[in-house]
């Protein structure tokens, strides 16, 4: 059984990786695409939210290292942990919410969930999407990560709505 959500996931961080202004790779296989050996579209996200420097990203010696893994996907955990807001594109009415609520602004119309994606038109092999997988574990486990902060934030917010509303009701300010 496929995971849905985990080949989403990957098939839209792989449509985001070939477009290139806008335009297509359309000279490039997937497969050719996925053996790269220093392909730079692998854990894109994972290295994009990391403090490479302090990591040591830009020293092959140290990039090398067994710890070196860990260090990255911390990084990055620790910066996103730190930034005052981000979205998930599959939590269209939520990701609104907490923009909402953490910038104390109000949009003048909702946003729309849309199933039909980029990636959910292109037709990927079960291998394909394993060695997805394999080269962007990273990713996957940063974006659990996301997921699980996303939440936490979210339920902190409703709390602190519900709180407010209680506040207001009996006559506490």
């Amino acid at each position: 059984m496929r995971d849905f959500k985990v080949e989403q996931i990957l098939l839209s961080l792989l449509l985001l990786l070939l477009l290139d202004n806008s335009t297509w790779w359309t000279t490039v296989s997937l497969d050719e695409f996925l053996s790269c050996p220093r392909n730079l579209a692998n854990n894109r996200q994972t290295r994009m939210l990391a403090n490479l420097s302090a990591i040591g990203c830009y020293d092959d010696d140290v990039a090398s290292t067994s710890g070196y893994r860990d260090r990255m996907l911390s990084s990055a955990k620790l910066n996103l942990r730190a930034m005052a807001f981000f979205g998930l594109v599959e939590f269209q009415s939520e990701t609104q919410r907490l923009f909402e609520n953490t910038f104390k602004v109000k949009f003048p119309e909702d946003f729309r969930q849309s199933r039909v994606t980029h990636a959910s038109r292109v037709d990927v092999t079960h291998r394909q999407l394993e060695r997805l997988a394999k080269v962007n574990g990273m990713d996957l486990e940063l974006y659990e990560f996301a997921k699980q902060l996303f939440f936490l934030r979210l339920m902190r917010v409703s709390n602190q709505n519900m709180e407010r509303v209680n506040r207001t009701a009996t006559g506490i300010h």
